[in-house]
């Protein structure tokens, strides 16, 4: 059995947070999340879709999936529990829910 053990849904990137992992303030709000490149500058690139239909396309790989919440006060981002649940009530014998809690 092959279970991808982490994974999320959202319905807006702003969900993710004011943050990238806790150091750079984000600028853009496109869609968009800063990254540096090797020479030290700072460079943009896009995150990918979170909509659970593209979720759901990308799982047929794996027999089981975790989707998890996310929840940090710090980053100023969630991704409800309740949308989590929403969705993997919806296919319930392929998907695992686990809550995010800061």
């Amino acid at each position: 059995m092959i279970i991808d053990c982490h994974t999320h849904i959202w319905q807006s990137p702003d969900q993710l947070g004011q943050l990238e992992l806790g150091e750079t303030p984000r600028t853009q709000r496109a869609g968009n999340r800063p990254r540096m490149n090797p020479s030290g500058r700072t460079v943009w690139r896009p995150i990918p879709s979170g909509d659970p239909d593209y979720h759901w396309s990308q799982s047929g790989a794996v027999d089981k999936s975790i989707v998890l919440g996310f929840k940090s006060r710090y980053l100023h981002a969630e991704i409800p529990n309740r949308y989590v649940a929403d969705y993997v009530a919806r296919y319930p014998a392929k998907l695992i829910g686990f809550a995010g809690i800061d």
